[in-house]
């Protein structure tokens, strides 16, 4: 607390653990006129929850404010229950199944179709192995993918979970672990933009909402 140390005991940490953080900065008021406004930071604080939502489908999560239960997902999901429970049924049936591999590089997960379209990337949720990262390149590689589908100032969702041989990932080039670096790029490049090609030109799975018709069947 406030940098001593309080107690120190053995914590068996199991299933179902609950860990607390409060008043993070009171005793370093210097740190705390970087906060932007409320709003702004519950706004951060809503991001990282689904962020590591998305990343953990099998885990369940939750998330109050002030008392207010936002969110309560259950566990043992699959990527498109996560994606539903946190968008909505309807924001699923947009969504096309990614799902290809080439050359010891694996790309799964959802794609939306171009027609539906934001004027940023807030909704393009990228994992390596499972971990969330940002990259320039694979940003790059959606942007190929969707190429002549959406204009250069629009970003289709997208929830991609690129997985390839940890030893070809440094992450260790930001301070925060987020950005990563590839020691193949232009194979983990070239698997993005053909799984997106792929998934949007019909060859990769719809979601089941996707693809029931209106009289509620599941074709083929």
């Amino acid at each position: 607390s406030g940098g001593t140390l309080q107690d120190v005991r053995d914590a068996g940490a199991p299933a179902g653990t609950r860990v607390e953080v409060r008043d993070l900065f009171f005793n370093v008021p210097a740190r705390r006129k970087f906060l932007r406004s409320e709003q702004t930071e519950l706004a951060h604080i809503r991001q990282m929850f689904m962020v590591q939502a998305l990343a953990h489908p099998e885990v369940g999560m939750g998330l109050k404010i002030d008392g207010r239960e936002l969110h309560n997902l259950a566990g043992n999901a699959t990527l498109e229950d996560r994606i539903r429970e946190l968008f909505g049924a309807a924001f699923v049936g947009n969504l096309r199944q990614v799902m290809h591999e080439v050359r010891g590089v694996s790309v799964s997960g959802y794609a939306g179709v171009p027609a539906i379209s934001r004027s940023d990337r807030n909704e393009q949720f990228v994992f390596a192995n499972g971990r969330p990262i940002s990259a320039a390149l694979v940003n790059f590689a959606i942007n190929g993918g969707y190429h002549s589908l959406l204009p250069g100032n629009r970003f289709s969702s997208v929830f991609l979970d690129i997985r390839l041989d940890p030893a070809l990932v440094d992450v260790n080039v930001h301070p925060t672990k987020k950005e990563v670096r590839f020691k193949r790029p232009d194979e983990v490049r070239d698997a993005v933009i053909e799984a997106i090609r792929k998934a949007l030109s019909g060859d990769g799975a719809g979601t089941e909402s996707a693809r029931a018709d209106m009289s509620g069947q599941v074709r083929p």
